[in-house]
């Protein structure tokens, strides 16, 4: 299998490994997942998050299962566990879908692998479209405001909404952005700042109840959010 690199997971010399988004920011750990019991409690234990994530990496896991000559029988059961892992996740339920198909072609190793890195290519083109229609809805000058993450944490690519964000800022168009924490799990404190910190965004981190305050003044121009449906779509609003 060829190497494979994303924000949050990676292929390497046969293995995939995922960065632990749990350990983030304080600490950037990749964990390597040789089986189907790995990566399902790294899925439930939210290591692996973001709903084009969680499908990716059941998908190329099946991959590496085959590339390791799994039979039928074995990626199949691999396909069951792996979908009942997170069964809210649509892109899991979509991924697995076509993953399904792939293990019944004649060439079945040859079909899932190839399977599983259309998808990675489906995905970073999604979020490149997404990035690309939504950064000509940002005006220059502007102070974007988002909520949860979804940017390359949760994706393959340069993320969705946060995608758009990070398209407008490289064409100089964004002055801050503000990321509301997301409470729970603070996907807003602890992973979109760590992002936007490592794509040098300015950017200023608010309680979720303070976007009321940064929405309807002039701080806040523009506000986006993506659901964690498939296809990774974003919720994009212009004042």
């Amino acid at each position: 299998m060829k190497d494979l690199a994303a924000t949050s997971l990676k292929l390497k010399d046969g293995r995939l490994w995922i960065l632990d988004q749990q350990a983030l920011p304080q600490q950037k750990l990749w964990l390597p997942c040789d089986s189907v019991d790995e990566l399902v409690a790294c899925i439930r234990a939210l290591k692996v998050r973001g709903a084009p994530l969680i499908g990716l990496s059941a998908s190329l896991l099946l991959a590496v299962l085959a590339s390791r000559h799994a039979d039928k029988a074995e990626l199949q059961a691999s396909l069951i566990t792996l979908r009942a892992s997170r069964p809210t996740a649509v892109n899991l339920m979509n991924n697995l879908d076509r993953m399904a198909q792939a293990i019944e072609q004649a060439d079945m190793a040859a079909a899932v692998i190839a399977e599983a890195y259309r998808l990675v290519d489906e995905d970073r083109a999604l979020c490149d479209a997404i990035a690309e229609h939504g950064s000509a809805l940002v005006k220059p000058g502007s102070r974007l405001l988002t909520h949860c993450n979804t940017g390359g944490l949760a994706t393959a690519g340069v993320g969705t909404a946060l995608g758009v964000i990070r398209r407008a800022h490289e064409q100089g168009k964004v002055a801050g952005v503000w990321v509301d924490e997301t409470r729970p799990l603070l996907q807003g404190g602890r992973l979109t700042a760590w992002e936007l910190g490592e794509l040098d965004i300015p950017y200023q981190l608010i309680c979720d109840s303070m976007a009321a305050v940064a929405w309807p003044g002039e701080r806040s121009t523009q506000s986006g959010s993506a659901p964690t449906a498939s296809p990774p779509t974003a919720t994009w609003r212009t004042r």
